[in-house]
């Protein structure tokens, strides 16, 4: 009785046909719009993750392209210029002996240029005559010819060492750049030209961008349908409602509530397949008392009235095949409690109805009477259950609830169960 979700539930089981369409339509918009939105979830999350995955590839791009990344065996020529830098005193002195070997000799020793004009002389002389020697004759002007490149080239490698007091600074720089990028990428130098050449092709997300804008185009429009169909829900329940409201009131009264009102209150939830609508029962029993929750006002009497009320409301398309009542008639006069027998006896028609009293006025209409009863046992109470199967256990069972004088008692009982029988 206590829950929201019940509440619900009795008012939609009075729905007709129309109420049947409009839920459709309400699961239906909801499935619709649930669907587009776990679609657009995904695709917003996917695009924080791309977005993530693309700022850290162009952060990457714009390292390499700051590097300015041209050779893939730069590093390996940045090196041997480094190491032929740091050696350049001892270079420099090997090549300026190799150059006063070869130009300039010693003072005892003449140089190699010296040795070879020398060899060009004799042979010159020779070659006169013996013809046959003009062709190392030749060779040694060759050999003269390549002596004078290599101390030209010796000279200018030479020259060289006077304007690098500072490229070295540069070369290093230039290294600890390059092996940076290796270790923050964890790629070689041609793997890393690789990398930047495949991301200058690089997409931007605009396309993601417009993915996701279309797709909450979509999920708006499901929305507003479904906020439509559960509009249109919410209008057929309070219609409902009303309806409920006077068919419940029509049974509480002669129930001994003749100053009863109840009212349905209805408030927006959160949207489900079910609609968008939560129910409240309002209760006032009494004159000068104001509506208030069912459950927070109602007695244990009140309760079990309005219940009864209730599930006759709901009895042609209620679900339940047992109800039970339990001293449902506590603190009613005979009048009320001839009404509420009177309804239940109505209610037994389509229903399994057990009711526990102590008015025989209410027992008398039922079909089958069980007698509840304790005993001891041994010291140990028990609760037993004895099925009154004769006329004559019936009487005097309603004579005992009855009271007074037994005889007189069993003259109303008898009363009693001849109206039920006629």
């Amino acid at each position: 009785m206590n829950s929201a979700v019940n509440q619900l539930k009795w008012i939609d089981c009075l729905g007709s046909e129309e109420f049947n369409c409009a839920l459709k339509n309400v699961k239906n918009s909801w499935n619709i719009w649930n669907d587009s939105c776990l679609i657009l979830k995904k695709a917003l999350v996917d695009r924080e993750k791309s977005k993530s995955e693309y700022d850290d590839l162009n952060n990457l791009l714009e390292d390499l392209e700051l590097a300015e990344l041209n050779d893939p065996e730069e590093d390996n020529k940045l090196q041997c210029e480094e190491n032929r830098l740091v050696n350049s005193y001892k270079l420099q002195e090997g090549i300026s002996k190799v150059l006063s070997e070869l130009r300039e000799g010693s003072e005892n020793v003449p140089s190699v240029v010296e040795h070879l004009a020398a060899c060009i002389q004799q042979l010159k002389v020779t070659s006169k005559l013996d013809s046959t020697l003009s062709v190392y004759l030749d060779k040694t002007f060759d050999l003269q010819v390549n002596l004078d490149e290599i101390i030209g080239g010796l000279e200018q490698y030479s020259s060289l060492f006077e304007n690098e007091s500072s490229q070295l600074d540069q070369v290093q720089q230039r290294l600890a750049i390059l092996n940076k990028l290796q270790r923050k990428y964890n790629l070689d130098l041609p793997h890393l030209l690789d990398k930047r050449n495949d991301l200058r092709s690089l997409q931007t997300l605009d396309e993601t961008e417009n993915f996701i804008n279309k797709l909450s185009v979509k999920e708006k429009i499901a929305r507003e349908e479904r906020d439509k169909c559960n509009s249109d829900l919410t209008k057929i329940r309070q219609k409902v409602s009303r309806q409920f409201e006077e068919k419940l009131m029509t049974y509480l009264r002669p129930l001994g509530l003749s100053n009863v009102r109840f009212q349905v209150l209805f408030h927006t939830c959160q949207a489900s397949d079910n609609g968008a609508d939560a129910v409240q029962f309002l209760f006032s029993a009494n004159p000068g008392e104001p509506l208030a929750p069912l459950v927070d006002v109602a007695s244990g009497g009140e309760m079990s009235r309005f219940l009864l009320a209730l599930k006759t409301v709901l009895a042609e398309v209620d679900g339940s095949s047992t109800l039970v009542f339990d001293e449902i008639d506590v603190g009613v006069s005979g009048r009320v409690s001839g009404a509420i027998a009177r309804v239940l006896k109505e209610l037994s028609r389509t229903r399994q109805v057990f009711c526990i009293t102590h008015q025989p006025l209410l027992a008398s209409e039922a079909e089958h009477h069980f007698r509840v009863f304790k005993s001891v046992e041994n010291g140990i109470t028990r609760s037993n259950v004895l099925y009154l199967s004769n006329i004559q256990d019936r009487e005097n069972e309603l004579a005992d609830l009855a009271g007074g004088d037994f005889a007189e008692a069993k003259v109303y009982v008898a009363s009693l169960l001849d109206q039920k029988a006629a």
